[in-house]
């Protein structure tokens, strides 16, 4: 076991940089690591991240048939992680990175540390989602809630 980095965006984004210097190419890149997880196993987590939406708002977004997406976050960082996890592998595999294809994502120069919730941040996203579902459930689901 070992510790990482303090700033693993700061990784993600050298490691763009570099791969920007040597072949000219723009990619996105996400360093994860294995965590215990509360199910049976682990699962890899996005630690830094740097040219890619780390989560893509799309809550109440009309999906393939026009009906608003209930849910929506999605954390792509940490979906992409657990993705390359399964190529990576978890012992002596001795694969170091994994390069995915055909993904479109959506850019950006966030980075993971730009999702740690503070105390703020989390009363700020439940007033969020509790706005979003009025607006997209009404305000019976709103009382069916509080009555519960």
């Amino acid at each position: 076991m070992s510790v990482p980095p303090e700033n693993m965006d700061y990784y993600a984004r050298e490691i763009r940089r570099r791969i920007l210097e040597l072949t000219g190419r723009r990619v996105a890149v996400v360093v994860t690591d294995t965590e215990m997880w509360i199910s049976l196993g682990s699962l890899d987590f996005a630690r830094g991240s740097s040219g890619i939406e780390v989560v893509h708002r799309g809550f109440g977004d009309p999906d393939l048939y026009g009906k608003p997406k209930f849910g929506g976050v999605d954390c792509i960082a940490d979906e992409i992680a657990c993705a390359s996890a399964l190529l990576i592998g978890q012992t002596d595999e001795g694969i170091p990175a994994v390069i995915i294809g055909g993904y479109r994502y959506a850019g950006s120069e966030e980075g993971v540390s730009d999702y740690r919730l503070s105390g703020d941040a989390i009363r700020y996203a439940v007033k969020e989602i509790i706005k979003s579902s009025i607006r997209i459930l009404g305000f019976k689901w709103l009382f069916k809630m509080l009555i519960k």
